[in-house]
């Protein structure tokens, strides 16, 4: 795993490199965990209650991490996960050096997902919806573990 080695006596010039070497260390973590997983996880949440309520939950596509807040859909016939990309105004900053009309930029990236129903599978799918069923709960494949293990013991005890 990527680290950056800060242990050095004196002063520490940390610049923004820097930042992106840890940055980039944590997402190969990431991929190196989710790989055993599949590239679409349900981390937890995002299940329907029966009558449209989605709770609050996690997922993993692609080894990121995207939260949903929970909702409602009136239609759960055929349904999505939307990647959503938003900028928090806070990140807003100014770029001096840059050519007139191109100084101010969003730094502030916002990931998460919305659940999006249909009654019919859409055709063509946008490249940013997923359908729920292409995705793995991680608490499944955590049984699965769970019963995996206790046929092997009693395998080994027989």
């Amino acid at each position: 795993m990527k680290k950056l080695k800060t242990d050095i006596t004196g002063r520490f010039p940390f610049v923004l490199d820097d930042y992106r070497w840890g940055v980039d260390g944590v997402i190969a973590a990431f991929t190196a965990i989710a790989q055993g997983f599949g590239t679409r996880v349900i981390l937890f949440g995002i299940e329907n209650d029966g009558s449209g309520n989605f709770s609050q939950g996690a997922v993993l596509i692609d080894s990121e991490i995207y939260m949903y807040a929970g909702g409602h859909v009136d239609i759960w016939e055929v349904v999505y996960l939307e990647k959503i990309l938003t900028y928090d105004a806070a990140g807003l900053k100014e770029f001096p050096d840059r050519p007139e009309g191109d100084k101010i930029k969003d730094t502030y990236i916002h990931n998460y997902v919305q659940v999006i129903g249909s009654n019919d599978t859409i055709e063509p799918q946008p490249a940013n919806y997923y359908t729920i069923s292409s995705f793995v709960r991680l608490s499944s494949i955590l049984t699965d573990i769970a019963s995996l293990k206790s046929r092997v013991t009693a395998l080994e005890n027989a």
